[in-house]
C-alpha cells in the first residue's frame, strides 16, 4: 500500500436528491472540535484495508465507508459488490478512482485538502461525494461521535453559519462555503469556486465567515505551546495577539497579512488583549514589516505596565467596527492588568484572551493578576451568554458559556479546597500547600506555577476575611 506523507483522514459529503447536505454535530465531550458540525469522516487506520492492496485510494475509501456507517448509519460498505467495484474502478491506477455506484447512489472522490488536528499535526483529508442519497439509506450509527445527524439546505447552512449558530472545522468550512455559493450543486461552478478560493483561507484555521485563527508557537506556559492569532473580519480586518518569536512562524504570519492585502483588504489594526509576552511577541515586529502603517491598539494599563508603545487606546465599550460585525471592547482585568475581551453580540461570539482556555486552567499570578477581580469579570462575561468563545490557547469553543461556567466553578472549588486545608492545618509553607492542594496531578516543572496560583488565592482569602462583602 502506498504511504501518504501526512496523517490521512477522510470525509463523505452526502447529498440528497433535492441538494440538501448531510451533517452531524460532534459530541461536545470530544476533545477535537466538540460541538462543531461536520461531514461523516475521520482518520483512516491500517485496519481499513482488510486485504492486501497496492491502492492507497482503496485504503482511504474503506476508511470513508467505515466512518459513514459508524457515524451516520449509511452502511453501504457492507454491499457485497464493494470489493469488485473497487477493483474494477482502481484497476491499473494506484491513486485514481472515477466513481462507484451503490443502490443508485454515486460515490466519487472530490478533492484533497490539507488541514490540522487539535495538536497542530498535518492532516491530508480526502473528500468523497455520495450523490442522490435517500432518507431510507440512513440507518443506525454504531458510535456516538456525531449527534443530530440530518440534512441541511444551502440557505439554512448559510444563515446559521453567518449568525454564529454553527461552527465547522477547518477545511470543512472551506468546502461548505463553496457548496453554499454553488447552491449545493457539484457542477462546473463548484469547481470554479474551489479553484478560485483565496489561498490565505486554506492557510488559516477558517471556521467561521467573520473570523478565523491560527495557532503560532509562542513562549507560553506549559502545557500550552501556541497562542492563537485571531483575525476578525472577512474583508478589512483586525489582528489579535500576534505572538510568535520564531523567525519561520513570523514569516508565515507576515505572508498571510500580505495575501490579505493583495486581495484588496486592509489591516485596521493590531489589538492586544493584554501584555504578557506570549501575546505580544510579534506585535511591534509585524507593525515594522508594514512600514509602521498598522496601528497598535490596547489599554493604557497594558502600555504602562509592560512598557509598550501603543498608537490607540481602547476602553470599555469601544467598538471595532467591520463590515461583517461590530466587536465591543470589554475590560476584564483579573488574569492580568489591562486585559480585554471582544464581543460580537449579534453572533454571540467572544474573543476572551486568557480569561479561559480550551484544555487547562489559566494562571492568576499575584503580581499582574487578582483572583477577586477575575471572578467578578468572569461573572460579567458569563452573564452575556456567549455562544462561541475564542480563547488564546486551544480550539475555539462551540459551547462557550458552558466552558466559562465550568472554569469559574473550578476556581471557586479550588478556593474552597484551600480554605478547608487552612482551617484544618493552619498556615503552611508553600511546598506543603502545593502537595495538599494539587497532589500528584502537578508535575515537577509546574510546581512554581502552582505555588503562584496558591499565593494569589491566599491573598484573595485574606481580603475576604477583612471585607465580608467580597465573600463568595
Amino acid at each position: 500500500m502506498a504511504k501518504c506523507p501526512w496523517r490521512v483522514a477522510t470525509g463523505v459529503i452526502c447529498i440528497r436528491e433535492d441538494g440538501q447536505i448531510l451533517l452531524g454535530c460532534r459530541n461536545e465531550k470530544r476533545r477535537s472540535f466538540g460541538g462543531y458540525w461536520t461531514f461523516p469522516g475521520g482518520t483512516v487506520s491500517q485496519s481499513d484495508t482488510p486485504r492486501k492492496s497496492e491502492h492507497c485510494i482503496e485504503w482511504v475509501l474503506q476508511g470513508a465507508l467505515r466512518e459513514l456507517g459508524e457515524e451516520a448509519g449509511v452502511w453501504i460498505s457492507q454491499d457485497p459488490g464493494l470489493s469488485t467495484a473497487i477493483d474494477k474502478a482502481c484497476s491499473g491506477h494506484a491513486t485514481a478512482l472515477n466513481h462507484i455506484v451503490f443502490e443508485g447512489a454515486r460515490l466519487e472522490p472530490l478533492l484533497t485538502t490539507l488541514s490540522h488536528d487539535r495538536s497542530g499535526r498535518g492532516l491530508a483529508i480526502q473528500y468523497f461525494v455520495l450523490k442522490d442519497v435517500t432518507d431510507d439509506m440512513l440507518g443506525q450509527p454504531s458510535c456516538n461521535e456525531l449527534r443530530d445527524v440530518r440534512f441541511f439546505s444551502s440557505t439554512e447552512l448559510d444563515t446559521k453559519w453567518k449568525a454564529g449558530e454553527m461552527l465547522f472545522p477547518p477545511s470543512v468550512a472551506t468546502v461548505i462555503e463553496c457548496l453554499i455559493k454553488s447552491d449545493n450543486h457539484l457542477s462546473g461552478d463548484y469547481w470554479a469556486e474551489l479553484k478560485a478560493y483565496p489561498f490565505y483561507r486554506w492557510n488559516e484555521r477558517y471556521v467561521a465567515p467573520s473570523w478565523n485563527y491560527y495557532p503560532y508557537l509562542s513562549p507560553t506556559l506549559p502545557p500550552e505551546t501556541t497562542t492563537n492569532c485571531i483575525w476578525l473580519g472577512d474583508e478589512d480586518f483586525y489582528i489579535i495577539d500576534p505572538a510568535p518569536l520564531d523567525v519561520d512562524e513570523r514569516n508565515k504570519l507576515k505572508r498571510m497579512v500580505e495575501d490579505r492585502i493583495r486581495a484588496g483588504f486592509s489591516c485596521r489594526g493590531i489589538v492586544l488583549t493584554h501584555g504578557h509576552q506570549d501575546h505580544i511577541g510579534a506585535a511591534h515586529w509585524l507593525k515594522q514589516q508594514f512600514d509602521n502603517t498598522i496601528d497598535l491598539l490596547g489599554t493604557p494599563q497594558t502600555e504602562h505596565t509592560f512598557g509598550l508603545q501603543l498608537d490607540r487606546y481602547l476602553k470599555d465599550g469601544d467598538m471595532l467596527a467591520l463590515a461583517d460585525g461590530d466587536w465591543q471592547v470589554i475590560e476584564t482585568p483579573g488574569h492580568c492588568v489591562g486585559h480585554i475581551c471582544l464581543y460580537e453580540a449579534s453572533k454571540q461570539t467572544m474573543v476572551v484572551g486568557d480569561m479561559v482556555s480550551t484544555d487547562s486552567s489559566v494562571l492568576i499570578e499575584p503580581h499582574f493578576g487578582h483572583v477577586g477581580t477575575y471572578l467578578e469579570k468572569m461573572e460579567h462575561i458569563i452573564g452575556l451568554s456567549p455562544r462561541v468563545v475564542i480563547p488564546a490557547h486551544g480550539l475555539p469553543i462551540a459551547d462557550g458559556t458552558a466552558r466559562l461556567k465550568e472554569q469559574y466553578d473550578h476556581r471557586i472549588s479550588r478556593i474552597e479546597q484551600l480554605k478547608n486545608i487552612l482551617h484544618k492545618h493552619g498556615r503552611l509553607e508553600g511546598e506543603k500547600l502545593v502537595d495538599l492542594v494539587y497532589g500528584a496531578e502537578v508535575l515537577p516543572h509546574m510546581r512554581s506555577f502552582a505555588a503562584a496560583s496558591i499565593q494569589a488565592m491566599l491573598e484573595y482569602i485574606e481580603e475576604q476575611s477583612c471585607r465580608p462583602d467580597l465573600q463568595k
